[in-house]
C-alpha cells in the first residue's frame, strides 16, 4: 500500500515499483510509450516529488545461463509529475528496446484515451 511505500521512504528503505501498467486518470498521466499516448501511473514521480528518494530503474533480463539484472543510471528529473513519469516511461521502452524479446504483454497497452 502506499502508506507502507511512504513510510519505507521516510525511515531511509528502499522499495522497487513495477509501474509498466495502464492507470487510468486520476491516479495515472498520458504519456508517449513507443510513439503512441497511454497512461501510466504517476505514483512513482508524485513520491519524487515528496520524498524525494533516488529513483534507480532495475529491469531483469533471461539469458542463457539464467538471469541477469540491468541497473540503469539515476534518473535524476525534477520537473513536474508528467515530465518526471514520461522520463521513467522512457527508461522502460529503452530497456524494452534492447531487448524486445524480454517483453511479454497480454492485454492492449495503448487504449484509448482523450487528452
Amino acid at each position: 500500500s502506499m502508506i507502507s511505500i511512504a513510510n519505507a521512504l521516510k525511515a531511509n528503505k528502499s522499495i522497487v515499483m513495477a509501474i509498466d501498467q495502464v492507470v487510468q486518470p486520476p491516479n495515472g498521466i498520458a504519456v508517449n510509450f513507443f510513439g503512441h499516448e497511454t497512461y501510466a501511473s504517476k505514483a512513482v514521480a508524485a513520491l519524487k516529488q515528496k520524498y524525494n528518494p533516488k529513483i534507480i530503474p532495475i529491469f531483469i533480463q533471461r539469458v542463457a545461463e539464467g538471469y541477469q539484472i540491468n541497473i540503469a543510471d539515476e534518473i535524476t528529473s525534477s520537473e513536474s509529475l508528467s515530465d518526471m513519469t514520461q522520463d521513467y516511461y522512457d527508461a522502460i521502452e529503452a530497456q524494452i528496446r534492447k531487448a524486445p524479446e524480454q517483453w511479454l504483454w497480454l492485454y492492449n497497452r495503448w487504449k484509448r484515451i482523450n487528452i
